[in-house]
C-alpha cells in the first residue's frame, strides 16, 4: 500500500500534556495547574475566607501532572528535531490561554453561591 504524495503523516498533542515550564515567563495558573489527577476531590485551590479570593495550595506530597508535562517549552528544537527524524510532516497542538495571557485574569473571582 502507497501514501498519495500529500499524504500527511504526523501527531497531536495538547498544551496541558506537553508544556511544562508552569509558572514561567510571567504564565499564571490555570485549572489544569491545580488538578492532581482525574476526577479529583481534592483540588490544589481553596477559598481564603479572609481575603475572600481562591488561592493556591499545593500539596507538596502529590504530582501535578502539567507542572513538568513533557517540557516542551524547555526542549521544543529537540522534540520537533525527533518528529522530523520520524518523518512527520505535520504537527497539531494547542495552545493554553495562560500561555497566551501571561498577566493572568484581571478581575478576582469570588467564591461561588
Amino acid at each position: 500500500m502507497e501514501f498519495p504524495k500529500n499524504f500527511l503523516w504526523g501527531g497531536a498533542v495538547a498544551a496541558n500534556q506537553l508544556e511544562g515550564a508552569w509558572l514561567e515567563d510571567g504564565k499564571q495558573p490555570n485549572v489544569t495547574d491545580i488538578c492532581v489527577g482525574i476526577n479529583t476531590r481534592e483540588p490544589g485551590l481553596k477559598w481564603n475566607e479572609e481575603t475572600k479570593k481562591w488561592e493556591m495550595k499545593l500539596d507538596p506530597e502529590k504530582v501535578y501532572l502539567s507542572h513538568e508535562g513533557i517540557d516542551f517549552y524547555h526542549r521544543y528544537k529537540e522534540d520537533l528535531a525527533l518528529m522530523a527524524g520520524m518523518g512527520f510532516n505535520c504537527f497539531r497542538t494547542s495552545i493554553a490561554w495562560d500561555a497566551s495571557f501571561r498577566t493572568g485574569m484581571k478581575k478576582n473571582r469570588t467564591k461561588p453561591a
